[in-house]
């Protein structure tokens, strides 16, 4: 087995635990996975990604739901500065550098 191949499915075996094991292991088919598991016959027309990142949630969704209107938040000031490059020219993105935080109450 060469390299490429072990480091593969260490990676695969990585992705499953982390709960990415249902319906494949690409941001894109986790969306198509959650159309699915939802049984939406329709597209959704309004979605949240928290923890926005580069934006490739973000871009899965637009390309499952045509025409959504995604809210992406981000922590990261300099982050969200490069979203709004990447989709520059999507009007239904709104992108937000505010912090969500859940906090245990004794």
């Amino acid at each position: 087995m060469n390299l490429y191949k072990f480091f593969s499915l260490v990676e695969r075996f990585s992705q499953y635990f982390q709960g990415k094991g249902y319906g494949g292991f690409s941001i894109n088919s986790e969306v198509k996975s959650i159309k699915k598991l939802l049984k939406l016959d329709r597209d959704v027309r309004v979605a949240i990604d928290i923890g926005g990142n580069i934006g490739d949630y973000t871009e899965a969704l637009m390309e499952v739901f045509p025409g959504i209107e995604v809210y992406t938040f981000e922590p990261l000031e300099l982050i969200v500065t490069k979203l709004k490059l990447r989709f520059s020219k999507q009007k239904k993105l709104k992108f937000s550098n505010l912090v969500f935080q859940i906090k245990m109450i004794p």
